[in-house]
């Protein structure tokens, strides 16, 4: 019986453990000096270029970081998200010239 209560009290706390990792691969459009300029015009814009579109949403975060995965390839790709009630990643990238890989 305490098998069960403590199996049941596992599993019931394990939604509360996850989180979603919004971070997609996006390459440096040219003109960029560096990973470090890019991520940088990245955050600022997160918050200028979005708001338009997601003028009736909450801003919830901008992160932008050099490189992959690996941190490798600092000053051709960047791991980087802009959330507002919703993902816009996608969109900004593509207003910013680069893609999502």
């Amino acid at each position: 019986m305490k098998f069960a209560v403590v199996l049941a009290s596992l599993a019931a706390l394990i939604p509360l453990a996850s989180a979603v990792d919004y971070r997609q691969l996006i390459t440096v459009p040219a003109g960029y000096s560096s990973g470090t300029d890019f991520c940088n015009d990245w955050i600022s814009d997160c918050h200028t270029k979005v708001t338009a579109e997601a003028s009736d949403e909450f801003f919830n975060s901008a992160y932008c970081v050099p490189g992959d995965y690996q941190g490798n390839n600092v000053d051709t790709e960047a791991l980087a998200y802009c959330v507002y009630s919703k993902p816009y990643t996608t969109q900004l990238a593509a207003t910013e010239g680069s893609t999502v890989v």
